[in-house]
C-alpha cells in the first residue's frame, strides 16, 4: 500500500504496492502507469481522511498477517517466555483501546492511534500514527512491553519490526460477533482481568440479543456500502452483515462472497435491494444515492446517517444497532416487490 499526494505521485522506483491511494488527484487522473495496482482517490470516495482510513482498516484487515485460519487472540510469534504483568501497552486500533479502558486497565496505555477517541481519556494519550502509517520510532520510543494490534496487510512490516526489537505483539480479531467476544476475553485473560472480561462479554451479548428480530416486520434486503469508488460492500463474514441479519433484515451479498466484496453499480442495481446503507456520509455518497434513485426507482432506498455507523467493532456496537433500529421504526416504507 502506498499513499501518493499530488501530480508527482508516479515513481519508477515503486515496487508493486497492491494498493495506491491518491490524496490529491481525482480518480481519473493519469498519474501513473502501474496497471497492476488498485487505485482509490479520497476525492472520488467523497470521504475525508479520517473516515477513509477507518474504511481502509477494515477492508484490508481481510489480508491476514499470518497464514492461519486460527483467528483467536494470539501472539505474533511465540508467547513471551517470562510471564509478566504488562504495564506499558501500545494499542493500534480504537476497539482495542476502548476494550482496555472497559477492562479497567486504560492507565497502562502509553500509546494509541490518532483515531482512538473513546473514552475521552484516550485523547490525552501519546499518538503513534494511524491504521496504515504507524510510526516504529514513536512506538519504540514509548518503551512498551506489549503492542496489541488487529492484523492487516498494511501493518505487516511494522508489526514484524516491533517483534524484532523484542517487544511482544498480541493479535486480536474483530470481523464477527464471536471474534469480538474473543477479543474481550483474550485481553482480559492476558491482563489478568478475567472477571471484568466475562462481565463485558455478557453485557455485550445481552444488549445484542435485545435487537434480535427487531426489524423482522420489514423483511427487506439490504446492502451495506463501505466505499463508492470502488463500490466496496460489507460481506457475509462481517459483524455488520451478521448484525443486520440478527435484526431480521436480509443483508446482501450472501453465502460465499468475500469479506469485503467489490461490485459494479450495474450489479448492485440488478440485485434490486430494498435498502442501501452507506457507512459514511460524503459527497461521493450523495452522488451515488442520486444515481441509485434514478436507476432503481422501485428499490435501493439510500440510508445515510449524519455520523458514521459500524465504524469499529466492540463494546459500542449496540449504539450502532440502536441507530439503525430507530431509522427503520420511523420509516413507513415497506419492501418493494421484485
Amino acid at each position: 500500500m502506498v499513499f501518493l499526494k499530488g501530480s508527482y505521485a508516479c515513481s519508477s522506483g515503486l515496487a508493486n504496492p497492491g494498493l495506491i491511494i491518491l490524496v490529491g488527484p481525482s480518480w481519473h487522473s493519469p498519474v501513473c502507469h502501474l496497471k497492476w495496482c488498485h487505485w482509490i482517490s479520497l476525492k472520488s470516495w467523497g470521504l475525508n481522511m479520517r473516515f477513509f482510513l477507518l474504511v481502509t482498516f477494515f477492508v484490508f484487515s481481510a489480508g491476514s498477517l499470518q497464514a492461519t485460519d486460527n483467528k483467536t487472540p494470539q501472539f505474533l510469534d511465540a508467547s513471551p517466555k517470562n510471564a509478566q504483568p504488562f504495564t506499558r501497552i501500545v494499542s493500534l486500533a480504537p476497539v482495542i483501546t476502548e476494550t482496555l479502558f472497559a477492562l479497567g486497565v486504560g492507565d497502562r496505555l502509553v500509546g494509541v492511534t490518532r483515531f482512538c477517541d473513546r473514552p475521552a481519556q484516550a485523547s490525552k494519550i501519546p499518538k503513534v500514527g494511524g491504521f496504515v502509517d504507524g510510526s516504529l520510532e514513536r512506538i519504540l520510543g514509548l518503551k512498551p512491553d506489549l503492542v496489541v494490534a488487529m492484523p492487516q496487510q498494511a501493518q505487516r512490516g511494522l508489526l514484524q519490526n516491533i517483534q524484532q526489537h523484542g517487544v511482544p505483539v498480541y493479535l486480536v480479531f474483530g470481523d464477527t460477533i464471536s471474534e469480538i467476544k474473543q477479543l474481550i476475553h483474550g485481553l482480559g485473560t492476558l491482563l489478568k482481568e478475567e472477571k471484568k472480561a466475562d462481565h463485558l462479554t455478557k453485557k455485550l451479548q445481552t444488549s445484542y440479543d435485545a435487537f434480535h428480530g427487531a426489524l423482522a416486520k420489514h423483511q427487506g434486503s439490504i446492502v451495506v456500502v463501505a466505499g463508492v469508488k470502488p463500490l466496496v460492500l460489507a460481506g457475509p463474514k462481517t459483524f455488520i452483515h451478521e448484525s443486520l441479519a440478527h435484526m431480521g433484515l436480509t443483508p446482501l451479498p450472501q453465502k460465499n462472497a468475500p469479506l469485503w466484496p467489490v461490485w459494479s453499480l450495474e450489479h448492485l442495481v440488478a440485485t434490486q435491494p430494498d435498502w442501501v446503507l452507506f457507512l459514511y456520509p460524503g459527497a461521493g455518497v450523495t452522488e451515488m444515492s442520486q444515481r441509485l434513485k434514478q436507476l432503481c426507482p422501485k428499490g435501493c432506498q439510500s440510508i445515510v446517517f449524519e455520523s458514521p455507523v459500524f465504524q469499529r467493532p466492540g463494546i459500542y456496537l449496540p449504539e450502532d444497532l440502536n441507530t439503525v433500529q430507530d431509522f427503520f421504526l420511523k420509516t413507513k416504507r415497506i419492501p418493494h416487490e421484485k
